[in-house]
């Protein structure tokens, strides 16, 4: 979950619903509630699970900062508690892994980057692919090993 840039003085609320396009029946629905004043707001979240997780109902604080020319960006404070206190870290993403319960931060989550658990041969190959799609102009390993580029 991300805020992006949100204007200031903002109140509004959505619902975003999943449906299980064989049967059409809901499975799985998001309630958002934001509200921005000045430099710090509120962000209301209520959504339920399918299994024995339940419905949960939560409030996340903001804050923002001023970007040049104006704007601001808006920052989450990560809501769940770490170490017997809340976390609180300034944070551009919230998080709800697979099997989580409550929206928060990777380092509350214990998440890492795919480049971190990656092997060391995993890392170069990946590297590679990062050079040669510099040198090709192209995103990604358009050419693959052995071929040659047709123009």
């Amino acid at each position: 979950m991300s805020l992006g840039i949100l204007g200031c003085c903002v109140r509004m609320s959505a619902t975003i619903s999943w449906v299980a396009p064989a049967t059409g029946e809901t499975v799985s629905r998001l309630g958002l509630e934001v509200d921005t004043q000045d430099e710090v707001g509120t962000l209301g979240l209520s959504y339920g699970f399918a299994d024995s997780r339940g419905a949960i109902e939560y409030t996340v604080g903001l804050t923002s900062t001023r970007m040049v020319g104006g704007r601001r960006r808006w920052w989450f404070f990560c809501p769940l508690l770490r170490g017997g206190g809340p976390c609180g870290r300034r944070v551009g993403k919230l998080y709800l892994p697979r099997g989580g319960r409550y929206f928060g931060c990777r380092h509350c989550h214990d998440l890492t980057y795919d480049s971190c658990q990656a092997t060391r041969s995993r890392r170069g190959a990946a590297s590679l692919a990062r050079l040669v799609a510099g040198l090709s102009g192209r995103s990604g390993l358009a050419l693959g090993w052995g071929q040659t580029s047709r123009g």
